[in-house]
């Protein structure tokens, strides 16, 4: 878009100097002035055709937006009379793509509004450098993400869980505060964590179940999430590790 204006500018500019030499330069000038017009009308032309008539309304992504949804009645439903800040914890930006995270966040969020005790506050994960680690979250990018909100009363990972788990500042409280991840990696660090109920519930894609691209998703939340999604708990944690594993 920089360069747009940059073209956009350069004609009008010619357009100026055009006119300024017109009364020295009467050919010159009627020259400079054609090409400074009819460059900056083309631009603007071209400029509104890409974005009224070649665009097209974006499809909402239901599918992160179901799990916000679910995931955000879980923690109103666990912790909604209590008061303090409930951490949202999100993939790092260079991973995922920015609607992703503004849906995840926004519609968390939105379930969680009418409850005026709880504070939202939300930090993006820094990014893996080890390339052998590409998808894995790391534990120290994790601990990193909890100091924004060291003494929150919940914890939401939308990034998935790191290895080690249990070594996190957090669980080093005499009362922990509550963990919920969802895994969209397809990992199990979550498993045993949850079995030692370290992490309340773990929200996982169901084995070899996408959505088709660009394919709408006519349905009620908790329809596409039985459709999508499983809930892991510490009873069924080892069950659902499973059927992952063997996708």
């Amino acid at each position: 878009m920089t360069i747009y204006f940059l073209i956009l500018f350069g004609f009008l500019g010619l357009g100026v100097v055009g006119w300024v030499l017109f009364h020295r330069w009467r050919a010159g000038g009627q020259i400079l002035m054609a090409i400074g017009c009819i460059g900056a009308f083309t631009l603007l032309a071209r400029q509104l055709y890409l974005n009224v008539f070649m665009s097209s309304p974006r499809t909402p992504d239901r599918y992160h937006a179901v799990v916000a949804y679910m995931m955000g009645h879980q923690v109103a439903g666990e912790l909604g009379d209590q008061r303090g800040q409930v951490m949202v914890i999100l993939p790092p930006e260079s991973t995922v793509k920015s609607d992703v995270l503004d849906t995840l966040f926004d519609n968390f969020a939105r379930v969680l509004a009418p409850f005026s005790g709880l504070e939202l506050k939300q930090a993006a994960l820094r990014p893996v450098t080890d390339p052998a680690k590409n998808g894995a979250t790391s534990l120290d990018a994790f601990e990193q993400a909890i100091g924004v909100a060291p003494n929150a009363l919940a914890y939401v990972s939308f990034a998935g869980a790191p290895t080690a788990l249990e070594k996190l500042s957090l669980f080093k409280k005499e009362n922990p505060p509550a963990l919920f991840v969802y895994d969209p990696t397809g990992g199990n660090n979550w498993a045993e964590p949850l079995k030692k109920r370290l992490i309340r519930r773990v929200i996982v894609a169901r084995p070899q179940l996408a959505p088709t691209k660009g394919k709408a998703m006519a349905a009620s939340p908790d329809e596409l999430f039985q459709r999508y999604f499983l809930w892991a708990t510490p009873e069924t944690a080892d069950e659902i590790a499973e059927q992952l594993r063997d996708r």
